[in-house]
C-alpha cells in the first residue's frame, strides 16, 4: 500500500461484499460446536454485524465490527497454531512410545 493510500483516509467499505461475508460466517459458525470464548465473541461480532447490515449501515460502524472480528480471529489463528504444534508435539511422542 502506499504512502499517500494510506493518508487519503478511511477506505470505503463494500456493504455487499460483507454482508456475503457475514452470510458465509454465520453459516461456517453454526456448524462449529460450542468451545471458547473467543468463538462465542466471533459469533456476536458477526450477528452484530448482520443487524447493522440489515438496518441502515454506516462505514464506521461496520469498519468498527470489521476491525473487531478482524482481532478476534487473528488472535484465534495464534491459539489454533500453538495448540497444532501441541497436538503434533504429543503425537509424535505418543508414536515413539508405540515405536512409530
Amino acid at each position: 500500500m502506499s504512502e499517500q493510500s494510506k493518508s487519503a483516509g478511511p477506505a470505503t467499505v463494500d456493504l455487499d461484499e460483507v454482508a456475503k461475508l457475514v452470510a458465509s460466517m454465520e453459516q461456517d459458525l453454526a456448524g462449529v460446536k460450542a468451545g471458547s470464548r473467543d468463538l462465542q465473541a466471533l459469533r456476536d461480532e458477526v450477528r452484530a454485524l448482520g443487524v447493522i447490515l440489515g438496518a441502515s449501515p454506516d462505514q464506521e460502524g461496520v469498519g468498527h465490527r470489521l476491525r473487531t472480528i478482524h482481532g478476534i480471529i487473528d488472535s484465534a489463528v495464534d491459539v489454533v497454531i500453538d495448540d497444532a504444534l501441541k497436538a503434533a508435539d504429543y503425537a509424535g511422542r505418543i508414536g515413539r512410545m508405540l515405536g512409530l
